[in-house]
């Protein structure tokens, strides 16, 4: 396979956006009314409904499902094992949000 030339004339792609982050410094307000506006975003990319799949919880908030499965395993978010052949979990919507106001602000 050839390899193609890099093209002077043509432009640099743009640069990702810097993420939000999340900060614990000397600026009050500030910080508090980033991360509130964080977490209403967060909360509002989850779907309805009292409990949520991994999947759901994974996409929602830009995360590995890996990632989600360590928060169960952790305790850190309530959850129910449902099924007996194929388990798998689903997570309490309500315990997902304390877990983020947790983490976030």
């Amino acid at each position: 396979m050839r390899r193609r030339k890099a093209n002077p004339t043509r432009a640099a792609p743009a640069a990702p956006a810097r993420p939000v982050q999340i900060g614990r410094g000397a600026g009050g307000s500030s910080v508090a009314a980033s991360a509130s506006a964080l977490l209403d975003y967060f909360i509002s990319r989850l779907p309805r409904g009292d409990f949520l799949t991994v999947s759901d919880v994974a996409v929602a908030l830009n995360v590995s499902a890996d990632a989600v499965y360590g928060w169960i395993e952790a305790g850190e978010v309530r959850s129910v094992k449902w099924g007996l052949q194929k388990a798998f979990y689903k997570i309490y919507r309500p315990s997902l949000i304390e877990f983020l106001r947790g983490r976030i602000g």
